[in-house]
């Protein structure tokens, strides 16, 4: 191996040195936004481990308790395991549905030769400017004259095609080459 001069080994040195020196505020602000981001679910451990009503204390008690009272009445009082089973359900086969419709409209809108490709292109475009809340409450008329309230298909059908994803496949498939 090639030996370095002391010189040389100063100058490796200081351009090692500068090159921290210059991540350093990046490295900063990345630290800064994480511990921002991570401070939610620390807080939902404080809260949880104290007493009741020192969420309420100012200054706020920082420093987590030792009370796990609260987690052993949720897992054990309630039917934890069945919310969590439900939850699972409806976000697969509401993936599934999403994945099997948007996938195939996207896929017309770019392959099929069809009349008026562009305007429904533009009716879609429309459809994503529509606030999911301006749907609410239509959507809680036409669940509650088909009979499926308190149902699993009320929170998955209405999901199961949605212009936001036809859009995505829509760009996805123009953009493979023919």
């Amino acid at each position: 191996p090639l030996m370095r001069t002391p010189r040389a080994n100063a100058a490796a040195g200081q351009r090692k040195s500068r090159r921290w020196a210059s991540a350093a505020p990046g490295a900063l602000a990345r630290g800064i936004v994480a511990a921002a981001f991570a401070f939610p679910l620390y807080w939902m451990l404080v809260t949880a481990t104290s007493p009741k009503g020192s969420a309420y204390q100012l200054p706020p008690r920082l420093i987590p308790g030792t009370d796990f009272q609260a987690f052993s009445t949720v897992i054990g009082g309630t039917h934890w395991s069945r919310y969590m089973l439900n939850s699972f359900f409806i976000t697969g086969v509401t993936i599934i549905l999403v994945i099997a419709t948007c996938s195939l409209a996207g896929y017309a809108l770019v392959a099929l030769p069809m009349r008026g490709k562009g305007l429904w292109f533009l009716v879609l475009i429309g459809a994503l400017l529509l606030p999911e809340q301006a749907l609410i409450i239509p959507q809680y008329v036409v669940n509650y004259h088909l009979g499926i309230l308190n149902a699993y298909t009320v929170m998955i059908v209405p999901f199961a095609a949605n212009s936001s994803s036809v859009f995505l496949f829509r760009q996805y498939f123009s953009s493979m080459p023919p």
